[in-house]
């Protein structure tokens, strides 16, 4: 995986409006296989994060956006456990 920057700083809101985009999309969309969704997990990182638990806490919110349902955004945020 490529270095993350860490100089880069994302509100929270932003990547969830954008995923919440996508899926919207994807759910609209017309698929010739029939009905397509989308569940994903958001992480977000401080300056002392690795790699390996950002990508813990971004699966834990995509387990919880698949086990609320599916076709939904979690952010790691909104978890209590993480």
């Amino acid at each position: 995986m490529n270095q993350l920057r860490p100089s880069v700083i994302v509100a929270a809101a932003t990547p969830k409006a954008i995923a919440e985009q996508l899926r919207q999309a994807v759910e609209q969309a017309k698929w010739q296989t029939g009905r397509i969704t989308v569940s994903v997990g958001i992480a977000s990182a401080i300056k002392t994060d690795n790699e390996t638990i950002i990508l813990q806490r971004a699966d834990k919110a995509l387990y919880a956006s698949k086990e609320n349902g599916r076709n939904r955004i979690t952010h790691s945020i909104d978890l209590t456990s993480i």
